[in-house]
C-alpha cells in the first residue's frame, strides 16, 4: 500500500492564491492618481515592508489586497468628480 501523501506533498500541488490586485491596472491607477505617498499608506495601513509597491502588494493577503484595491477605485472616483487634485 502508498502511503497517504504527506502534508507537504500536498501543499506543492495547491496553486498559489489568486492575486486579487491586477498589476497593469494599479501601475495604471497609481500613475492617473499620482498617489506619491502611496507607499507611506502601504506601510502604515497594513504594517509591511518593501522597496516596491508590487513587492508590498504581494505581501499582502487576499483581504487586504481587496481592502487596497478599494482604496484605490475610491480615490480614483473622488478624482473623476474633481474632487481630488490632479
Amino acid at each position: 500500500q502508498t502511503p497517504p501523501p504527506s502534508a507537504s506533498s500536498v501543499q506543492e500541488t495547491t496553486p498559489p492564491p489568486k492575486p486579487v490586485i491586477d498589476m497593469v491596472w494599479l501601475k495604471r491607477s497609481l500613475d492617473d492618481l499620482k498617489w506619491i505617498d502611496v507607499m507611506k499608506y502601504l506601510r502604515e495601513t497594513f504594517k509591511v515592508t518593501g522597496n516596491k509597491v508590487s513587492g508590498i502588494v504581494a505581501k499582502l493577503t487576499p483581504a487586504q489586497q481587496e481592502l487596497f484595491k478599494n482604496e484605490v477605485t475610491a480615490r480614483l472616483a473622488k478624482q473623476e468628480a474633481g474632487e481630488l487634485p490632479f
